[in-house]
């Protein structure tokens, strides 16, 4: 016997699920001027698409870019989801990075060294601020987007100031929902292991990004796994959670975009 009961539910919950699951993921490790060198970005982004695929996300790995490559690909990222605004988003950077006056900033391979205070304002234009992220995230107007960085907060002696504008008053999307997730908390750096292939945090993330729970309480997890180990006596990692709404990683997605194609094709 047909019930529309059953079909109305089975229809509602269609409604609700993500367009898509998609990932953007970026290891930088081999820097021109910014030392030391990095040696885990590489296998800590492969390891969290591993987590990632396992959950049907479709998953682009970039490594080692340059200013002008960080901001291609991550523009072309936002394009391809305003076309899908209601996708489960996820940015994930693993590199070198800094804090300058409450901003964190994503280093690219060719930053200039930024605890100069004598150096111009050049090394602002080859890295990316995380404020850059949410600010984009409203003017497409997503749903969800996850950001992830794995990277140092340690403030940039630097008396310049970054004068580019990431206001998004003009754009505030009142459904957004955006989790910044940082593996330390400002004026700490982020470590990887000595003998390791994977640095401290993203084997806790790539962990527990896999279990059937909210998001936020993931993050909770994989934290409190990696605080409780003598590491988080020297970096603590932190999240701050912009909005609200379900957003469970398992959830399965509506269609697959064929992601690769999209983000690799020109306007």
């Amino acid at each position: 016997m047909f019930c529309w009961k059953d079909s109305i539910h089975r229809l509602l919950k269609y409604l609700n699920l993500p367009s898509a699951k998609v990932a953007l993921l970026i290891g930088n490790s081999e820097y021109k001027n910014l030392k030391p060198s990095l040696r885990t970005p590489i296998n800590d982004v492969k390891l969290l698409a591993s987590s990632l695929k396992s959950l049907d996300f479709e998953v682009i790995l970039m490594g080692n870019l340059d200013a002008i490559g960080m901001e291609r690909v991550i523009n072309r990222f936002f394009e391809v989801l305003s076309k899908h605004p209601d996708a489960y988003a996820i940015f994930c950077f693993i590199g070198h990075g800094f804090q300058h006056k409450t901003r964190n900033y994503m280093a690219a391979t060719d930053c200039e060294t930024f605890d100069d205070g004598s150096l111009e304002k050049e090394w602002f234009k080859s890295s990316i601020c995380v404020d850059l992220l949410v600010k984009m995230a409203h003017e497409k107007k997503l749903d969800h987007l996850l950001i992830i960085v794995d990277m140092c907060l340690t403030e940039c002696n630097s008396v310049l100031d970054d004068d580019r504008d990431y206001s998004y008053c003009g754009h505030h999307n009142p459904k957004s929902h955006i989790l910044k997730v940082y593996s330390t908390s400002p004026y700490q750096g982020s470590h990887e292991y000595l003998n390791e292939p994977y640095g401290f945090y993203m084997k806790h993330i790539s962990e527990h990004i896999t279990k059937d729970k909210p998001i936020e309480q993931l993050i909770i997890d994989a934290n409190s796994a990696f605080c409780q180990r003598k590491i988080g006596n020297y970096q603590t990692p932190h999240f701050t959670v912009l909005g609200a709404g379900p957003m469970k990683l398992r959830t399965p997605a509506k269609e697959k975009l064929g992601w690769c194609k999209l983000l690799c094709q020109t306007k």
